[in-house]
């Protein structure tokens, strides 16, 4: 038996399996509607007589008729519609009949859902020729469409799905704005087209609208357009909350990879592509080992996937390439989402990008390694010179005891000079620690350069171009001349060192003004205006492993024997102490370039008139923690003629100069006291005695020194290790008349 049939739902066939009082009623309702209706005796004969495009009746209550229905459906390439008629008394005794939904499977042919509502159509106006109460028992929303839009009859259904009661008329449910679409469907109906589909919102009881999915369709009966619709508001609701979700992981910040539980990847959002120049095109399908760096190890990464496939939760931070071969590093998390039956679907991860971040928390953590070891450096010096100011002054005392020529005096030479070598030593480790005597000024620096032109070009040899490049439009800065040169020279000696073979040294100046924003490019930036000065080689380059170590104490990449480590440190110090900073840019094969900046001056302070000489006494109180020194200093002045008093502490001091205080002329004192400050000490003494003298000494100048109150005042100041005669030098000038040269005599003991 073939079958051929159209747009038309009237040339489409209806099977009916099974015998039944049902089968009556639907051939007399058939027939005269022009519907081609064909009883099947069972499923065995329908199997190879129904064509797909039909429409399927059973009428049966065995379980297995039904089956086989829906096995016959599944084989087919397009399912065919079926509707389960099951026979039930009535309460006039005669049979009644009801339509029963059937599973969704059997309703999902593959055009997707206009089709499927297509299908559900034609079952609708095939049963439509039924009796009203099989319409009202389907599944689906039926409704007659009149031409001016509105809704004429409706199933029960509909009005369940509106919340209406059954005896409601629901004529003008259809959304004022949607009932042009109504009309339209039906005028396209009247034109011939075969089915119309449409969007349209339903009014629900509660006042809220509904958006109904309409297929039309020509039908018998008045008005001629039958609709059949679905409800889809939940369907829109979550294919909004699906784009908003998709929308937000759009724009995220973060980037975000879902892959499958194999780890190839499924999607991507922007901000990965931005992160790793691979476009989603390029990236879906892929597996993220496209991004390996290479630097890591195979056990992180097994390491890694371990964690996940026992559907934990990954997170660390690791270091991967774009697309254009750049090195970056990211902060991921991996979570892996479960199926209901616990085992792992998909993962997903989310790469933050912390490149800038990890560089400034190296910055800073770089910064603080130096600070630690400036205060140890600071430290050791402080002590150090401790010693050498013992060793050094009672070499001089042993040194007096030969005459020149005595082959003793020649040996204590040689400890001397080593021991000023060790002084060289500890006077770098100040300057590294910011805790070197410097002598700010305003200072021209262009003028400072110029004049070590000829020394530099001396330094670094012929074979070397030395180029000045520098700002006239540079204003003064505030520094010490003979340190600036001191950083100046270090730097010009490694340039030299880096270029064996020749090239090029460039100096350059420039005014550099770092806004708020800026300052996150240095870790010691801050906003204002500084003098910037560049030198830069055209050596080979420092590689990063040297480079993050470069201004520590004692490090060198020179080889063993070659310097001592201390250049660079020396350098480092002295610009932090200037309140600057200093920023190394460096490639292999590209050179080095250093670059100094430095405040500009401003107004420069004057210094206090320094006290008033006294003449008539010569007393002077030593206060000294350190007992050898206290021991060396009482000697070094008495053997010059002067009345000496010592204490070991500010406390002792106080105590005894309120015996003696009124023949006391000079203070004498560590800046550094184990209770308190000689800065301080000298203050509150010098409140009993206004026109008492002041000296202060000390093995390195900290913040806890208040060095700047004692440039104030005017005080003078001595730097341990110093040699005897400059005691003697500073305490004659402090006690002689104005104009009087101080005698620069070497200590004699008193008798000799």
């Amino acid at each position: 038996m073939g079958f051929s049939y159209s747009n038309d739902w009237r040339a489409r066939p209806i099977f009916w399996i099974g015998p039944g009082r049902v089968w009556a009623r639907l051939r007399d309702r058939a027939q005269p509607a022009g519907l081609d209706v064909h009883p099947v005796a069972s499923v065995a004969v329908a199997r190879s007589s129904v064509p797909p495009g039909a429409l399927l009746v059973i009428e049966s209550r065995d379980p297995h008729d039904l089956d086989e229905a829906l096995a016959l459906a599944d084989r087919s390439m397009i399912s065919i519609p079926i509707i389960r008629i099951a026979a039930a008394p009535a309460t006039d005794g005669a049979a009644d009949a009801r339509v029963l939904p059937l599973p969704p499977r059997v309703f999902a042919p593959p055009g997707g859902l206009h089709i499927l509502q297509s299908w559900m159509l034609w079952a609708a106006c095939s049963v439509s020729v039924l009796p009203p109460f099989l319409c009202d028992h389907l599944p689906v929303a039926l409704a007659r469409l009149s031409p001016d839009g509105q809704i004429a009859a409706v199933n029960l259904a509909l009005r369940r799905l509106l919340g209406e009661p059954e005896t409601a008329s629901l004529a003008d449910c259809l959304h004022p704005e949607d009932r042009d679409r109504a009309i339209g469907a039906w005028r396209r109906i009247e034109q011939g087209e075969g089915i119309v589909h449409f969007l349209a919102r339903c009014r629900h009881r509660d006042g809220s609208w509904r958006t109904f999915s309409w297929s039309a369709i020509a039908a018998p009966g008045t008005p001629p357009v039958i609709m059949v619709g679905r409800d889809i508001s939940s369907a829109i609701a979550a294919d909004e909350r699906v784009r908003q979700l998709e929308a937000a992981v759009e724009a995220v910040a973060n980037g975000i990879v879902i892959t499958d539980a194999d780890g190839r990847i499924q999607w991507v959002n922007t901000a990965f592509s931005l992160m790793t120049g691979y476009s989603r095109e390029e990236a879906i399908g892929q597996f993220p080992r496209l991004l390996k760096s290479g630097r890591h190890e195979a056990a992180f990464y097994e390491q890694m996937w371990a964690t996940i496939l026992r559907g934990e939760v990954w997170r660390g931070t690791l270091v991967n390439r774009r697309k254009d071969g750049s090195l970056y590093t990211e902060r991921m998390t991996i979570t892996p989402l479960r199926r209901p039956d616990g085992s792992i679907e998909r993962f997903i991860a989310i790469k933050e990008d912390v490149t800038e971040a990890e560089a400034l928390r190296e910055q800073l953590a770089q910064a603080a390694r130096m600070e630690s070891v400036s205060r140890l450096a600071g430290g050791i010096a402080h002590d150090f010179n401790n010693l050498l100011q013992t060793i050094l002054g009672y070499l001089e005392f042993v040194a007096a005891r030969f005459p020149d020529g005595d082959p003793g005096r020649a040996d204590v030479e040689t400890i001397r000079a080593a021991a000023r070598q060790a002084t060289d030593v500890t006077r770098r480790l100040l300057a590294f620690s910011r805790r070197q005597i410097i002598d700010p000024r305003s200072i021209n620096l262009n003028d400072l350069l110029r004049g070590l032109a000829d020394l530099i070009r001396r330094v670094i040899g012929e074979q070397i171009e030395v180029v000045l490049e520098l700002d006239e439009t540079l204003a003064p800065v505030m520094a010490d001349p003979g340190q600036v040169e001191t950083v100046v020279m270090n730097l010009v000696a490694n340039a030299g060192e880096a270029m064996p073979q020749g090239g090029r040294l460039t100096i350059t100046t420039r005014v550099v003004t770092f806004q708020p924003d800026d300052v996150a490019i240095f870790a010691d930036a801050r906003p204002g205006t500084f003098a910037c000065l560049s030198i830069r080689d055209t050596g080979p380059g420092i590689p990063e492993d040297v480079r993050r170590h470069l201004f520590e104490p004692f490090f060198t990449a020179k080889g063993w024997g070659r310097g001592t480590g201390l250049g660079l440190a020396t350098v480092y110090g002295i610009v932090q102490q200037h309140g600057g900073w200093i920023h190394v840019y460096s490639e292999p094969g590209q050179g080095t370039c250093f670059r100094i900046y430095l405040p500009t001056a401003g107004p420069s302070a004057t210094p206090g008139a320094p006290p008033p000489p006294v003449a008539r006494e010569r007393h002077v109180l030593v206060v000294e923690d350190e007992v050898s020194i206290a021991r060396l200093a009482k000697r070094v002045l008495e053997a010059a003629g002067y009345r000496v008093s010592v204490a070991h502490s500010a406390a002792a001091a106080r105590a005894l100069f309120a015996e003696i205080g009124p023949s006391v002329d000079l203070i004498f004192s560590d800046v550094v006291l184990p209770d308190g400050n000689g800065v301080d000490l000298a203050d509150e003494l010098r409140r009993q005695r206004p026109n008492i003298a002041v000296i202060l000494v000390s093995g390195y100048p900290d913040d806890y020194s208040r060095w700047e109150m004692v440039r104030e005042r005017g005080w003078p100041f001595i730097q341990k290790p110093y040699p005897t005669s400059d005691l003697l030098a500073e305490v004659a000038r402090a006690l002689s008349p104005q104009g009087v040269e101080p005698s620069r005599e070497p200590p004699r003991e008193r008798g000799r």
